[in-house]
């Protein structure tokens, strides 16, 4: 049954979580396959200036690591070393896989196997006509779920990348591989925008890789790198670029909101856009850590129509009053994680009016 016209979901790594990647927390220790004796070598190099950075910042997280590495103010380590091991930490929970099928074991094109995303999916398109989704995930989880076209078995109505030009075309490797077969595009010809307000695994600014090495006295992200706009955004079907020159994936950490790169800043102004004409928000694995302020000052903003936000996490209780301050006028339903709450959230969305 349909009971309204717009929704919102906004999806943190909680939501990932249940298909085995590792929450913002646990993304520098996780597991992680190296393609090479190198990249193992960096992987080390980075895990111990994390740590040594922790002991100095014992409150804060890896991602705020992130932050700080990106903007220079910690370490001396490229950061592309970073976006590596953090491809190859997602790759490696991705899939069983090892050596060089990391950069294209795990892709868009592979149908998702996480019956918990496919029923959360299923419930918010079955029972609303029109879905934005905001996401602070590097991963290929919402995608691979809502399928790069529209699908008919499961029906699934396709995804694009919401806030970049348009046609979407992503290239990849053909799997499997052959001589007579190397190389094959996929389109993104799907319904539902998916904003990816942080990067992704699959993007790389073309012409913008990072040379940097940790004998400089800061790893800053370059200026031009900055200032590239969204037309210069390649898009891949599997996570080849971070992997690929040490690393060029285009992704950033939580940042403020005068520091967004220009070739990422169309995507948050349509995703605010979006959300602010929904009148419902479901929020499925995002905390709205303190850090993330400008995550927090957009969906303030945003929020001038949402009356009824959906929290499904393992501490929506405890963060209720966190997005109550956040949304004052809106009601705040918590609600199970996945997959426990998916029950929970279509009673709840078939039983509110529209």
């Amino acid at each position: 049954m349909k009971v309204g016209r717009m929704i919102s979901c906004i999806v943190g790594a909680g939501y990932s979580s249940v298909a085995g990647d590792p929450l913002a927390s646990q993304l520098l220790r996780a597991p992680a396959i190296a393609v090479s004796k190198e990249a193992s070598q960096r992987f080390d190099r980075v895990r111990r200036d994390f740590e040594a950075w922790v002991k100095h910042n014992p409150t804060r997280n890896a991602e705020e690591y992130l932050g700080d590495l990106y903007s220079g103010r910690a370490g001396y380590l490229p950061f592309e070393w970073v976006v590596e091991l953090i491809g190859a930490t997602l790759a490696t929970s991705s899939a069983h896989i090892s050596g060089v099928g990391a950069r294209y074991s795990a892709r868009i094109t592979r149908p998702s196997h996480c019956l918990p995303h496919v029923e959360f999916w299923r419930t918010v398109l079955e029972t609303h006509d029109s879905v934005a989704i905001i996401t602070t995930n590097y991963d290929f989880r919402v995608e691979q779920v809502l399928r790069h076209r529209p699908m008919m078995r499961p029906p699934m109505p396709g995804f694009y990348y919401g806030g970049l030009p348009t046609p979407q075309i992503l290239q990849g490797t053909a799997m499997p591989f052959t001589v007579t077969n190397q190389q094959r595009y996929v389109e993104l010809t799907g319904t539902i925008p998916l904003f990816k307000i942080h990067g992704s695994l699959n993007w790389s600014l073309d012409g913008g890789r990072l040379r940097l090495y940790p004998d400089r006295p800061v790893s800053v992200v370059p200026a031009f790198m900055r200032e590239l706009s969204p037309d210069r955004l390649k898009l891949y079907q599997d996570m080849r670029p971070a992997f690929r020159h040490v690393g060029d994936a285009a992704i950033v950490p939580p940042l403020p909101f005068k520091d967004i790169p220009k070739w990422l800043a169309s995507v948050w102004e349509e995703s605010a856009a979006a959300i602010s004409t929904s009148a419902r928000w479901i929020v499925c694995g995002y905390s709205l850590p303190s850090y993330d302020i400008s995550v927090m000052k957009m969906l303030q903003n945003a929020a001038t129509k949402v009356r009824q936000i959906y929290l499904m996490s393992p501490h929506s209780v405890d963060h209720r009053q966190r997005w109550q301050n956040l949304v004052p006028n809106a009601e705040i339903t918590p609600l199970p994680r996945l997959p426990e709450g998916t029950r929970d959230l279509r009673i709840a969305l078939e039983s509110s009016k529209t």
